[in-house]
């Protein structure tokens, strides 16, 4: 797992903030809350990475400026895990290790609408299709990145730091769920190295979600792209280590 730096200076997103327009090309982050566990899924245009999250995916790229098809097939979880190496997840009050998923860059048009967890789940896999991006650039895509902390009290209040990049203020839509069920939408103000916070109990009136009783789906997903993960880092130490022998 990777272990999160701190940051020094943390400007928080108001919770309470009353809404504010989002264009289509915004930031959703989608958080999944429950008593043993935390996850979330970040979805962003693609050149602004670096902007938001303090490093860019330029490494997915082939030679000719185009998506590394074969990059998104052998595992992204290392590029996640370096994407996030800058931002910091607290629960409790107490930073937390955050182990990557899996990240991804589609075209949204072939995504459903990233509203609920399971649309998360979705927009990470590796089998969401990586031949829909052949040719473009990341001009044209879309970065979809999936976190977990697990043991954690994920209903505790949760704060997720971004760093500090230059950037101007960024306009975030947050859906926040209880074990799959929906507990709330607001969009925050993110300012440049500013910080998401998320109380104990959401008090804003809940959007809809397709997901109803199919947690237990979404939790399976969630299993599988976690031993994915941890069966495809297994495989690069083994192979690592018969390189160095």
């Amino acid at each position: 797992m990777t272990r999160l730096p701190a940051f020094a200076a943390l400007v928080g997103a108001i919770w309470c903030l009353p809404g504010l327009a989002v264009g289509e090309d915004g930031v959703t982050l989608l958080i999944d809350r429950r008593a043993g566990e935390v996850s979330f899924y970040l979805s962003l245009p693609a050149e602004d990475l670096p902007a938001v999250m303090g490093e860019g995916a330029g490494e997915m790229l082939g030679p000719d400026g185009t998506v590394d098809i074969d990059a998104l097939y052998d595992g992204t979880f290392d590029t996640a895990d370096r994407l996030f190496a800058g931002s910091a997840l607290r629960v409790n009050g107490e930073e937390v290790q955050v182990e990557a998923l899996s990240m991804m860059l589609h075209d949204p048009k072939f995504l459903p609408p990233f509203a609920d967890p399971y649309d998360g789940q979705v927009s990470i896999a590796v089998c969401t299709s990586p031949e829909t991006v052949r040719g473009m650039e990341l001009a044209e895509l879309r970065a979809y990145l999936g976190y977990f902390a697990w043991r954690v009290d994920g209903l505790g209040p949760l704060e997720l730091s971004f760093p500090r990049t230059g950037r101007d203020p960024v306009e975030v839509t947050l859906r926040v769920f209880d074990d799959f069920e929906p507990a709330g939408e607001r969009v925050v103000f993110l300012e440049d190295g500013g910080t998401i916070s998320v109380p104990v109990a959401a008090t804003f009136a809940p959007g809809g979600s397709k997901i109803g009783t199919g947690a237990a789906i979404g939790a399976l997903a969630l299993i599988v792209a976690f031993t994915f993960s941890y069966m495809s880092r297994a495989r690069r130490r083994r192979h690592a280590g018969q390189s160095q022998g």
